[in-house]
């Protein structure tokens, strides 16, 4: 039977806006919102009884952990039968393990065993874009649709695949790539 144990805490926070664009001569409708997560704890006890040591994953990669903030923002616009939207993703910067010290890290010293030489990586914002535009074929529903993902191709940091393969890994591997298709209803 599973004897682990997970606390965490955190806040979660989300607003979603339509913009009366209308009111200035601008035909269509405009949607913004975002959604923000703070993770204050993400605590992790693997080995239960009077031994158990209790870790704080929250900020670091390591054992599933997360960053401490991410937050995805997002704005829309549709008119008719058109939809084009703008997302971006950013989430705060990342260590690598809590029972490792970094050279920016109090207690570092390359001579002992918990010294790392990267223990940190940056915070990087992704933004992706997409649109589509619905119409008919006789009966048929249509809807042909394009992504762009990672838009300014933002590449993970040196390291950072390597050594945030282990978890709560919040970096983009596969770089800019694009999405094209139809959905049709009949």
């Amino acid at each position: 039977f599973n004897q682990a144990e997970l606390s965490t805490s955190g806040v979660d926070f989300e607003i979603a806006y339509g913009v009366p664009i209308e009111e200035f001569g601008i035909p269509g409708e405009l949607n913004i919102n975002s959604l923000v997560n703070y993770t204050d704890k993400l605590e992790r006890v693997d080995v239960p009884g009077p031994a158990a040591i209790a870790v704080d994953y929250a900020g670091y990669s390591m054992g599933g952990g997360t960053p401490k903030l991410t937050g995805t923002f997002g704005v829309n616009y549709a008119l008719d039968g058109l939809r084009v939207g703008l997302r971006a993703r950013v989430f705060s910067e990342i260590r690598y393990d809590p029972s490792l010290i970094g050279p920016d890290e109090d207690g570092y010293s390359p001579t002992l065993p918990n010294s790392i030489n990267v223990n940190r990586f940056p915070s990087v914002p992704y933004f992706f874009i997409n649109s589509s535009y619905d119409f008919a074929v006789g009966e048929a529903k249509m809807q042909l649709f394009g992504a762009i993902d990672n838009l300014l191709n933002r590449q993970p940091p040196i390291l950072a695949i390597a050594a945030l393969n282990s978890g709560g890994n919040p970096y983009d591997y596969v770089g800019r790539n694009f999405k094209v298709g139809l959905r049709f209803q009949w």
